[in-house]
């Protein structure tokens, strides 16, 4: 239970600081009782904090929160706060709330109701408040809207930079099938796919004018970055969601990034 001092220096530094808002009485918030019957919370019957009415107030206070680019903004947000119980007796309570307001000179922030009314304190608001409250909601919901989109456009720059690529630099079919020939790639990504007899990998690569080969097989080309110089079998050219493919076979490493590798892909050591 707070005291009377405490509320009439809150009330004080609230109208200090131009924080105050309202001042209202109501009842407190209705609970109800419940005891464990067989592992079960079961009601009791009995109600509590709905005889006692109390002086509550809204006030300002300013919170700092971020804009759509993350950037530091202040704004202002109300609480309630209980302040004193006032009496069980509703005319009673209105006319101690009535005389503590005068003397703190903030009469004409208090808000009294022609009867008893119970309502939540923290969600009670006047129609000023709840404007200005609802003003602030709106400025919430769309500031979050910009940052989902603005997630939404960086999740997906990947693919706007891989499809403006695809259109300044289209790949083209290399070589002539069954051709075997000597390249020189850079591994874009490699994917395992497991199947009933092991699995296998697929490794996409690149050469230096965009074109794209790919790779099903175990043997090991290249990690992902890595240039590597291979000699290849061109088994067959393929036209995947657009993009031309150049499908190549039984590939032999003999460079990764400007090393000499063995024929398990391993770097030799310079002699």
């Amino acid at each position: 239970m707070n005291s009377l001092k405490f509320t009439k220096e809150h009330i004080k530094w609230a109208l200090g600081e131009k924080r105050l808002s309202s001042l209202f009485v109501c009842l407190s918030e209705e609970r109800y009782g419940y005891d464990e019957v067989d592992g079960k919370w079961v009601w009791n019957g009995e109600r509590y904090g709905s005889k006692m009415f109390s002086l509550y107030c809204n006030w300002i206070e300013s919170v700092w929160g971020k804009n759509v680019n993350g950037d530091p903004v202040l704004r202002d947000e109300y609480r309630t706060n209980h302040l004193l119980n006032l009496s069980t007796d509703f005319q009673q309570a209105n006319e101690k709330a009535i005389k503590l307001c005068k003397e703190l000179k903030c009469l004409k922030g208090l808000y009294l109701t022609d009867k008893p009314i119970h309502q939540n304190p923290y969600t009670y608001r006047t129609k000023e408040e709840l404007a200005r409250a609802k003003a602030w909601e709106n400025i919430r919901t769309e500031v979050l809207s910009l940052r989902r989109l603005k997630d939404k456009v960086k999740k997906h720059s990947f693919k706007i930079a891989e499809l403006r690529d695809k259109r300044l630099f289209p790949s083209n079919y290399v070589g002539e099938v069954k051709q075997r020939s000597e390249f020189t790639l850079k591994v874009q990504f490699s994917i395992n796919f497991a199947n009933d007899w092991g699995g296998t990998t697929m490794t996409n690569l690149k050469d230096k004018d965009g074109n794209v080969f790919v790779y099903w097989g175990s043997a090991f080309v290249g990690s992902k970055g890595d240039e590597v110089k291979l000699i290849a079998t061109i088994k067959e050219h393929k036209l995947y969601r657009g993009v031309k493919q150049t499908l190549i076979n039984r590939p032999q490493t003999l460079e990764r990034n400007n090393q000499k590798v063995d024929r398990f892909g391993n770097i030799l050591e310079s002699a």
